[in-house]
């Protein structure tokens, strides 16, 4: 989930947040965070926050933010595309907050509650609209204490949405700086330059976390070997996919999938 440009065709997914922290990203997706216990620390774009036990906070859809979870924390994520709460909210797209945060003694007992069903219902295929209502109460109880403006609709593609939309959309080939620059007609020094400020990451390390991330879900989604998984997500090879899963998850991909633990309470 470093920015990077998260493609996802999935409605929603529920799951425990696993890595110790997550580079800056964006997604097109709504995103809400609750802590069980501990604390993690948010940083999007301009703003930077501590989420403490029982305090939660939503994420508006291609809003760069960052994750560094302290040791000992339990974390719940629920990222959805805006389709499901459309009919009452309509588009999120372009809302932003200066304060999107809300502190345990705000949070009201329904947000934990359908944080908790979401994450048993796993991908919610036989359930859709239980997942549908959950992700409403949810989300209207959270825009009661978020203050929300609107920013304009006609907001151009910046260049570096467009660099981390490229990557996302070609992170399983062996995509390069170079490579990127000369499909978007843009400077190799400049993509270069504009990666390092914005991302605050080498482009190896952000490919590197693009194709783990996606290892990690199709291991709970899919009965792929691992073998095959690593080749889907663009690794060339098996020694090298097992260091960097284990580096980021601190497992192995096969415990990772017997335990399964991105679903489970």
């Amino acid at each position: 989930m470093l920015p990077f440009y998260e493609n996802n065709s999935w409605q929603f997914r529920c799951f425990r947040f696993v890595p110790d922290e997550f580079p800056s990203h964006l997604h097109k997706e709504l995103e809400i965070v609750y802590v069980r216990q501990g604390a993690i620390e948010i940083r999007q774009e301009d703003l930077c926050f501590c989420l403490e036990e029982r305090d939660c906070a939503v994420i508006f859809p291609n809003t760069v933010h960052s994750y560094r979870q302290m040791p000992g924390s339990d974390v719940l994520m629920t990222v959805f595309d805006q389709s499901l709460v459309s009919h009452p909210f309509g588009n999120l797209r372009t809302c932003r907050s200066q304060k999107p945060f809300i502190k345990a003694a705000q949070v009201h007992p329904d947000i934990p509650y359908c944080m908790e069903k979401l994450l048993q219902l796993g991908a919610g295929q036989e359930h859709p609209a239980a997942v549908i209502g959950y992700h409403i109460l949810m989300l209207g109880h959270v825009l009661e204490s978020v203050p929300v403006t609107d920013t304009p609709s006609c907001m151009a593609e910046t260049n570096i949405q467009k660099i981390l939309s490229y990557s996302s959309a070609h992170f399983r080939e062996p995509i390069t700086i170079s490579s990127i620059g000369k499909a978007l007609g843009l400077n190799r020094c400049y993509v270069s330059r504009l990666f390092n400020q914005k991302v605050g990451s080498s482009f190896p390390d952000y490919l590197n976390a693009l194709r783990m991330d996606l290892a990690a879900q199709l291991l709970l989604t899919t009965d792929d070997t691992v073998e095959s998984i690593a080749l889907s997500c663009g690794f060339s090879g098996d020694r090298s996919f097992y260091r960097n899963f284990r580096k980021i998850y601190h497992t192995t991909p096969r415990k990772y999938r017997g335990a399964g633990f991105l679903r489970k309470s």
